[in-house]
């Protein structure tokens, strides 16, 4: 056979070993093409730290187009358009702690996209390059939910969170903490206006409590601390220093 063909296999027949059933797909390519192709199929698979197996269409460079389905080594897989070898457009990703579908740019979560966790917390919202980025909506298995800003995968910003017991916290964040100026709706009523650290009433604030009664003063670890004034009904009230609430 003369030239260089894209695809043989050489299959020995069994009961002579020196014989073969030759099988080629007919398409003639040139020498050095053929060796620049091997060489850079070599350095795929030698670079790449999670090899895949791929279901789907390649293009005659060898790369993905099209739809397409994708297992890695690492036990991620992936479903969806391909186009230069990367998941581009809709698509989903399945990983040991769950799913995700939505929105891919360049092979990376990017744009619109919903993950669901094996915990149960599902997150709805944009990403960027693998990270949430931007407004987002997370709910939990307990039907707790926060929703607002996300920077860097967690949650920064302004933000608003809704435990299970209807606790409603609205303010500002900072790595998933309620960190700033924010307001707390208790369900028994109660609603504190002011600061906060590491989730926790801290620095001023004001606390509006039942029957009229309120205090504005300063707080440390959710309990008043230090100097504050407490309104009781009928006009009367007490200025000193609190000490452990």
């Amino acid at each position: 056979l003369e030239g260089n063909y894209s695809d043989i296999l050489m299959i020995p027949y069994a009961e002579n070993r020196d014989k073969y059933c030759i099988l080629i797909e007919f398409k003639y390519i040139k020498k050095e093409d053929y060796s620049e192709k091997l060489l850079k199929e070599k350095s795929t698979s030698t670079q790449s730290p999670n090899p895949s197996n791929f279901l789907g269409k390649k293009d005659n460079k060898g790369l993905k187009t099209g739809f397409g389905i994708a297992k890695r080594q690492d036990g991620k897989s992936f479903k969806g358009i391909y186009e230069n070898d990367k998941l581009e457009g809709w698509g989903i990703q399945s990983q040991a702690n769950g799913i995700f579908k939505g929105e891919f740019e360049e092979g990376r979560t990017s744009g619109y996209g919903e993950f669901s966790s094996n915990n149960g917390a599902t997150y709805y919202g944009n990403w960027i390059d693998d990270i949430q980025f931007g407004i987002g909506y997370e709910i939990w298995g307990d039907k707790s939910r926060y929703e607002g800003e996300y920077n860097n995968g967690v949650k920064n910003g302004i933000g608003t969170y809704i435990s299970d017991e209807k606790v409603v916290y609205s303010g500002e964040w900072k790595d998933n903490n309620m960190e700033g100026f924010g307001i707390y709706n208790y369900s028994n009523g109660k609603i504190y206006i002011g600061e906060l650290k590491s989730n926790k009433i801290e620095g001023y604030g004001e606390l509006y409590l039942n029957e009229g009664k309120k205090y504005f003063g300063f707080f440390k670890g959710d309990k008043r601390e230090g100097f504050g004034i407490y309104y009781c009904p009928e006009n009367k009230f007490y200025i000193g220093f609190w000490k452990d609430g």
